[in-house]
């Protein structure tokens, strides 16, 4: 009778080779929000707008986001970041990846179709 319990080799190598092929999360946002480089941005971001959400313009009491004003998660220039309430920002962020749909099949007066959010 085996003294341990057996371990499951193949399955380690499997789960190791699908790692190996996921997308790395990291180097699609360009920074790391764990790091201390994030960690620093974050404080400065806090200073510089004096805890107050840029979106509502009311003081952040507790959790705070920073939110990518273009939405591009590796531009982390101070000027594409701002403070947010946690709420603030799902809407905005939301609001942000609405799909465009047609309102009308007839053209716009400058060419194009007309185009709002659903």
């Amino acid at each position: 009778m085996p003294s341990k319990a057996p371990t499951h080799r193949t399955q380690t190598r499997e789960v190791k080779r699908h790692m190996v092929n996921a997308p790395d999360t990291r180097t699609e946002r360009g920074i790391s929000y764990s790091s201390p480089v994030w960690k620093r941005l974050r404080r400065q971001v806090w200073v510089r707008d004096a805890g107050a959400c840029q979106l509502c313009g009311k003081v952040i009491a507790g959790l705070f986001h920073v939110d990518h004003k273009d939405e591009d998660p590796k531009n982390n220039d101070m000027s594409n970041l701002q403070l947010a309430h946690p709420a603030c920002h799902s809407v905005k962020t939301a609001k942000a990846r609405k799909p465009q749909r047609c309102t009308s099949a007839t053209p716009k007066a400058g060419g194009g179709l007309n185009v709002q959010a659903v």
